[in-house]
């Protein structure tokens, strides 16, 4: 398409540079135009895939326990939050279907003034013997050529950024770090205490863990009891090296857990989930 319009571009100066030079200073317009749609279409589409993802969270966390939930009376609470997920997702879609139907109709009135505009000129030019009626309909011809590449080019422009919101998420994840794996220090021996000095973790402004501090000696069992949502899991997460973000210290027979590669901590641990 973009080949197309240039090369039409070169036949219709050859035709005609009046002309010419009146269409290409009407494009920017055009542009213009395509931009805010591009933006719109790229913010709309980023909403979209948030939405969709959180109901897809949501039915893979509930089906698996569906009968639980017809025999407890959180099934109508459950109704009203499936509603809202579909509900927002209909507004997302809706909210595209107006840009669309908002721009679209811009965009074709833009492209029927600039024909307009150059007929009425080059009928202007014919009048003063500075055209000849054989160049015009040929400038006709090729000017009808390079509308449809047009159209195509500002459609795939909108596609585009409609795809790179979509994608947004994926994309953040293949920025983020990968981790370093190597091993700092051997440690054969057989673990016979573990220290947990003043831990915290803080997500979404929510303090999950405040200030925990524990020891955990060799050859006795521990039992972690809370209500859902305290931070049990969190907890186990953080000893068996999967959470980083946290404050305070971990030692292991008094060895700060800084000092062990991430490979080697974690190969120091069995971790049998919930699940």
């Amino acid at each position: 398409n973009l080949f197309s319009v240039i090369v039409s571009l070169i036949f219709l100066y050859i035709i005609n540079k009046t002309l010419t030079l009146y269409l290409v200073c009407t494009l920017p317009i055009l542009i213009i135009v395509i931009l805010p749609i591009g933006n719109i279409m790229k913010r709309v589409s980023s909403k979209s895939q948030e939405a969709t993802a959180k109901l897809s969270s949501y039915y893979s966390n509930r089906l698996s326990t569906i009968k639980l939930i017809k025999t407890l009376s959180t099934y109508n609470i459950e109704k009203i939050k499936n509603y809202t997920l579909l509900k927002n997702i209909f507004d997302i879609e809706l909210h595209k279907i107006k840009v669309l139907s908002f721009f679209e109709p811009i965009m074709n009135l833009i492209l029927f003034i600039n024909i307009f505009g150059i007929l009425f000129l080059g009928y202007y030019l014919m009048e003063n013997n500075m055209m000849k009626s054989g160049d015009m309909f040929a400038y006709v011809l090729y000017l009808f050529q390079i509308i449809n590449p047009i159209v195509s080019i500002t459609s795939y422009w909108t596609e585009v950024q409609r795809a790179i919101g979509s994608s947004d998420r994926i994309l953040k994840i293949n920025k983020e770090p990968e981790e370093v794996l190597t091993i700092k220090t051997t440690y054969n021996n057989f673990v016979q205490k573990m220290e947990i000095n003043d831990l915290n973790f803080t997500k979404d402004n929510k303090q999950i863990i405040n200030s925990i501090s524990l020891d955990l000696h060799k050859g006795y069992i521990y039992n972690i009891i809370g209500e859902s949502g305290c931070g049990k899991s969190t907890l186990l997460n953080i000893l068996a090296g999967l959470n980083t973000e946290y404050t305070g210290n971990i030692y292991l027979d008094k060895l700060d857990k800084s000092q062990f590669s991430k490979y080697e901590w974690r190969n120091l641990f069995s971790y049998i989930t919930q699940d």
